[in-house]
């Protein structure tokens, strides 16, 4: 699967799979840099869960294997 998820989100798993048949990347939409400084706001995936400060949007890629 693919496709985007709002911050806070939970990546989906293909049908048929289960949690432990699956492996997944995610990528923010956009980097924001309120700092000032140069360098990327921070992010987290806690188990499928994404969130992150000043990051709206997240893409996903979700494989399923069995």
């Amino acid at each position: 699967l693919t496709g985007s998820i709002q911050n806070g989100g939970t990546i989906p798993l293909p049908s048929g799979y289960t949690e432990s048949q699956c492996k997944w990347i995610v990528s923010p939409q956009k980097w924001y840099d309120n700092a000032g400084d140069g360098g990327y706001d921070e992010w987290s995936i806690t188990g499928r869960v994404v969130s992150g400060k000043d990051i709206v949007t997240f893409y996903y890629m979700c494989i399923g294997v069995r």
